[in-house]
């Protein structure tokens, strides 16, 4: 990831990466989300940002989309 992150939200996504979403970094809560792709060519690359920076949440994927509850 590009910063630690505590208090985020992760879960696998259809294609197989595992992506973390929200959290709190130095203090601040963040709206950043992050994909892990694994293989060869193991790296993070950044999805779009979740509307609202969270923390403490849950979080889903589900037909193409991640559904976010709570934070």
């Amino acid at each position: 990831m590009s910063v630690g992150r505590s208090a985020c939200s992760g879960c696998v996504l259809s294609d197989g990466r595992f992506a973390v979403l929200g959290g709190c970094s130095t203090g601040a809560c963040m709206s950043s989300c992050e994909a892990l792709t694994l293989g060869d060519d193991e790296h993070w690359a950044f999805l779009p940002l979740v509307r609202y920076s969270r923390e403490i949440f849950v979080c889903v994927a589900m037909a193409g989309c991640i559904i976010v509850a709570g934070g």
